[in-house]
Parts: C-alpha cells; sequence; structure tokens
C-alpha cells in the first residue's frame, strides 16, 4: 500500500522531477564547458635510492630496507617541494618571460596580471638585470638580498611564477614502489606544462647534486 501510494505521488510529479533533472544536467554541462582547461605534464626521474648505501632491492632485512627507503623518498619528496627548489624554477620562468617580451623570435607563456601584483618599469628592469646574471647550474644555495627576494617575489605574482602559483600546479609522488619519482606540472597550457615539468625536474636534480658535492 505504501509503495503504491508513492508510486501515485511520483507519477502526479514526474514533470517536475524530470524538469529538476534537466536543470541539473544543464547547470553541470554549463559548469563544465565554462571551466578552463588544464594539461597535465610528467616527468619521470630515476633516483638511485634503492640499492645506495646498502638499500639493495633483495630481500635481507626486508623491513630495515623498507623502512630505509621510505624515508628516503620522504625527504627527497618533501626536498623537491622546498621554498629553495621552486624559487630556482621562478627564476628561471620569470627570466625566460621577461626576456621573450623583448624578443621577436620567442614568445612569452604568460603575460603579466596587474590584478595580482602590479610593479612598475623601473622594478621590472632592476629585477631583469639580476636575473640574467645568475647562473643557475651553479647554485648550491638560492639566497639572496631580501631586495632581491621582495621583487622576484612581486613581479613573479603578477606571472603565476610565485612560490604558492608553482606548488598548486606541481604533483611530486614516488612511481608505485620503484626508485622513481613522478614529476607532474598542470597549467593552462601543454607547451607551458611541459616547460615547466622539464625545467623543474633539470633544476631540481642539479640543485640536489651541487648540494650533495657543497656537504661531502
Amino acid at each position: 500500500m505504501d509503495v503504491a501510494y508513492l508510486i501515485r505521488i511520483l507519477a502526479r510529479r514526474k514533470w517536475l522531477i524530470f524538469a529538476a533533472m534537466l536543470a541539473a544536467a544543464v547547470a553541470t554541462f554549463v559548469f563544465i564547458g565554462h571551466k578552463p582547461e588544464r594539461y597535465k605534464a610528467t616527468v619521470i626521474v630515476s633516483t638511485g635510492i634503492v640499492n645506495y648505501k646498502g638499500i639493495n632491492s633483495d630481500n635481507s632485512d626486508a623491513f630495515v630496507q623498507q623502512y630505509q627507503v621510505e624515508n628516503a623518498f620522504s625527504n627527497l619528496m618533501e626536498f623537491a617541494q622546498s621554498r629553495s627548489t621552486i624559487k630556482l624554477l621562478t627564476i628561471h620562468m620569470l627570466r625566460r618571460d621577461l626576456l621573450a617580451e623583448s624578443s621577436d623570435s620567442i614568445q612569452p607563456f604568460r603575460q603579466p596580471n596587474p590584478g595580482l601584483s602590479d610593479y612598475s618599469d623601473q622594478e621590472r628592469k632592476v629585477l631583469l638585470e639580476n636575473l640574467v646574471r645568475i647562473n643557475l647550474d651553479s647554485i648550491s644555495d638560492p639566497a639572496f638580498s631580501k631586495e632581491f627576494d621582495y621583487l622576484l617575489d612581486k613581479v613573479a605574482r603578477a606571472y603565476g611564477y610565485d612560490h604558492d602559483a608553482i606548488l598548486r600546479s606541481l604533483i611530486v609522488r614516488r612511481r608505485s614502489e620503484t626508485d622513481y619519482l613522478t614529476i607532474d606540472m598542470i597549467t593552462e597550457s601543454p607547451r607551458l606544462s611541459q616547460h615547466m615539468a622539464n625545467e623543474f625536474a633539470t633544476r631540481f636534480m642539479v640543485y640536489y647534486h651541487n648540494l650533495s658535492v657543497r656537504e661531502k
């Protein structure tokens, strides 16, 4: 009796139910249609953690080995996403786009958005003069003056290359139980995603190597 009564109620209101379902479907379609497209580029890096300093791929001392490997990967991923490492990508991307703005052969990936951060032509000039003097391949400690860091962050925010913006686009994780690290970069452009992913992997590995050499 209760089921039959419910069916009669639903039958009398079927058009209202259909209208609500149709409205939900249209709203979903409109939302997805207006959502900006995002593109992911992936770079896979061999870490060398397995088979390093006694961490072997055989089954001897399996529990200890697993802890060592997981701890090493955790430290490496934390290092990859550190402010210092991301700062190197900020420097590269900002230098590239600022130089491209006055180039006939290279197009900048992004245009500055004054709504995110407004800066003067003089500040842009001073920052670029400092950026072109930086050799990223030899850096083992990306510590600069407070004035430089302030300008770097101010201009980078206008381009979406600041620390927080890059961190939102970046995913670093271990590739299953392998020796590899996966680096994903997600942006509004496939070319930009690929460029940033490749450059981040390069900057990360070079910086890690330079730091290791310095600490020996």
